[in-house]
């Protein structure tokens, strides 16, 4: 691998994963994921509150509690993004072709926070702007992968140490998700390269897309990048 250049390590670690079986390793990993998620969620809500409920605590005692939350906060980081890694694993084709109906909004909202770590990384806050009443019929295994492969895609891509908001939007079978800088006056830009790292994920990616039939482009406007995600 030392003599092999960045085209040539995507390609041998992807034809690695493809050739190996993974599914257990796999299906594990997302039962994992789960009750990570709840967790972080209800760690979220906790820090919200904290500060209130410690107004009358000395200032030692708050340091070590606020210490407690962040390594808690820091330990649970570290585990998605461990889970994040081994997901790429996954082979779930035999399952896309399953579909039913689901809330478009609802379904964003379950699922997106499998990205938390991925967006925490650049200080992205998601938030969907989607009514409840507006229904898509799709596998939701697919839709899981393609949504949160997006969203990592987006991440890597996204070149800022300002922060941004990110907002969901659905209309005729296409989710766009619009990113603005968190300072008014700056621009949201892509970054020109990515690293092997990045490409690596981004190749996975792409392949997994191909067979579920979704389409996802990545677009630079005057201030700001919508990602659009085309649902088949």
């Amino acid at each position: 691998m030392m003599n092999k250049n960045q085209e040539e390590i995507i390609e041998t670690l992807t034809n690695y994963f493809n050739t190996e079986s993974h599914n257990l390793v796999s299906s594990v990993a997302h039962d994992v994921k789960n009750p990570l998620g709840i967790i972080d969620l209800s760690l979220g809500l906790l820090e919200d509150r904290v500060e209130k409920l410690l107004e009358n605590e000395d200032e030692k005692t708050k340091a070590k509690i606020m210490k407690f939350i962040d390594n808690i906060s820091v330990g649970l980081e570290k585990c998605e993004q461990i889970l994040d890694n081994v997901l790429l694993l996954r082979r779930m084709d035999a399952d896309y072709e399953v579909k039913r109906d689901f809330g478009i909004s609802q379904l964003i909202t379950n699922h997106h926070i499998f990205s938390k770590p991925a967006l925490k990384t650049k200080t992205v806050s998601f938030e969907v702007s989607i009514g409840d009443d507006q229904m898509v019929n799709v596998n939701e295994k697919a839709f899981t992968m393609v949504l949160n492969g997006a969203i990592r895609s987006i991440v890597d891509h996204l070149a800022t140490d300002t922060g941004a908001y990110a907002t969901a939007y659905y209309e005729n079978k296409q989710i766009k998700i619009v990113l603005v800088s968190k300072k008014e006056e700056n621009s949201i830009t892509l970054k020109s390269d990515l690293t092997t790292e990045e490409s690596f994920r981004e190749k996975v990616f792409q392949n997994e897309l191909e067979k579920t039939g979704y389409k996802f482009n990545l677009n630079q406007c005057e201030k700001s990048v919508e990602a659009i995600i085309s649902i088949p």
